[in-house]
């Protein structure tokens, strides 16, 4: 019986440490959302990836509006991004092996009502990647001093989805 409460125990620790790290900056202050709200204006180009779980595509969003709401857990807030989806890497990766150069395919809405093209996520700032003074896409928690463990601290996209994204 005591084996079997062991192995419990340390599986209960594993699920916990692993949906620690995945959900880091989804629920944080009022303040923190509004400062990352503000780096999200409509039109905003950010790319949504998370380094620590596995199976994951990079995906490039353009943002559409945000949204800064109360999570109704105690005094924590979330920011809400609604966006177009761009693009999305060919392939995912699992935790920890992202690599560059990533092939991205393009999202074609074939009518207004194009399944996946139009989304909205509570983003955790840890995932949600912007531009920075060097055109390099880092995590936005990192950028805003907010403490964050990722795999992958930098997203460079290629030429051709750039040029293709700042077509007017």
């Amino acid at each position: 019986m005591r084996k079997y409460v062991y192995t419990l125990l340390f599986f209960a620790f594993i699920l916990f440490h692993l949906s620690a790290h995945a959900d880091q900056l989804a629920y944080i202050s009022k303040e923190d959302c509004e400062r990352a709200a503000k780096k999200l204006p409509a039109g905003t180009i950010v790319i949504s990836y998370c380094s620590l779980c596995d199976n994951q595509y990079v995906e490039v969003w353009k943002v559409r509006k945000t949204m800064v709401s109360h999570t109704g857990y105690k005094d924590y807030h979330a920011v809400n991004i609604f966006y177009t989806r761009l693009f999305r890497s060919k392939k995912s990766f699992a935790e920890g092996e992202y690599k560059e150069p990533v092939e991205y395919e393009k999202f074609v809405a074939r009518d207004d009502s194009e399944s996946g093209l139009y989304g909205s996520s509570i983003a955790d700032l840890a995932y949600i990647y912007t531009k920075d003074a060097d055109n390099i896409f880092r995590p936005l928690g990192k950028q805003l001093s907010l403490k964050c463990e990722v795999k992958t601290d930098q997203v460079r996209l290629p030429a051709a989805v750039t040029r293709d994204i700042e077509k007017p």
